[in-house]
This record gives C-alpha cells, structure tokens and sequence, in this order.
C-alpha cells in the first residue's frame, strides 16, 4: 500500500509539475505575443504620427505662402490707389508723420496686419504704426523695405 501511495504522490508531484511547466510555457508565449504587438504597434503609430506630421507642415507652409501671396497682392492693389499715390506724392502729406501715421493706420486695420511701415524713397521708415517704439527692426526686415523702396517685391 505504500509503495502505491508513494507511485500516486509521485503522479501527482510530477503533474503538478508539467502543469506548471505549461503554465509557464503559456505565460511566456503570451507575453511574447504581447511585446510584440505592443512593438508592431507603436511602429506603426510612430510612422503614421510622422506622416501625419509631416503632410501638416506641407499644409502649414503652403498656408503661409498663400497668405503671404495675398498681402502682397493687397498690399500692391493699395499702393497704387491714387488716393495713396496723391499723398504720397504732395510734399505737405509726404512731411507730415502724423497724417501718414494716420493713413498706415487706416490701411494696417483694413489688411488685418500687425504693423505697417511707411518709408521716404530711400527706405527710411516715416510713419510705423503697430510697430512696438523700443524694438529694433531685424536686418532682414530692414533689407526688406531696401528691396522695396528700389521697386523689388520681397517676403521673408
């Protein structure tokens, strides 16, 4: 009867044993599975999130273009308005800050543009309304109203 007893316990130890050896078996081919599900997954959010990335900078810049585009093409269709051209032009209007200052102002509102920068032909600015006083204006904007006081259009 002992020897039977110890066959059983043996049975048993050894298929608690195999049992636990499947277990662990099955705990490893799912984790497996999970890691690498979790990998093929985050590839590919990884790669759809560039892509995603990138076509919103194409949009972007190609935004910005159009509406630089469209301040330039408004900004022209002002400048050659011969209300603009007539004071521009009358040496009373051409000296007086205030009244240019006025009209900049006028056309600034009417563009939506943060600032506006009136210069004498030489590119020396008269009247800059929406332009903070204390700032410095940036050599690029500077060569900006250079290109345009000598009839170039320019955006930068």
């Amino acid at each position: 009867m002992s020897s039977i007893r110890q066959e059983i316990h043996w049975q048993d130890r050894m298929e608690a044993r195999v049992a636990a050896g499947v277990l662990v078996l099955v705990a490893l081919s799912v984790a497996g599975v999970v890691l690498t599900a979790t990998r093929v997954a985050t590839r590919s959010a990884v790669t759809r999130t560039s892509d995603n990335l990138e076509a919103a900078r194409t949009a972007f810049y190609r935004l910005v273009d159009d509406r630089a585009a469209v301040a330039a093409q408004q900004t022209r269709l002002i400048t050659e308005l011969p209300v603009f051209r007539s004071m521009m032009l009358s040496p009373a209007v051409a000296s007086d800050v205030a009244t240019l200052t006025e009209m900049a102002e006028s056309y600034r509102a009417t563009l939506n543009a943060q600032f506006a920068i009136v210069s004498t032909p030489s590119g020396t600015p008269m009247a800059t309304p929406g332009w903070p006083p204390n700032l410095t204006m940036p050599d690029s904007l500077v060569a900006a109203i250079r290109d345009a006081a000598a009839g170039q259009s320019r955006r930068d």
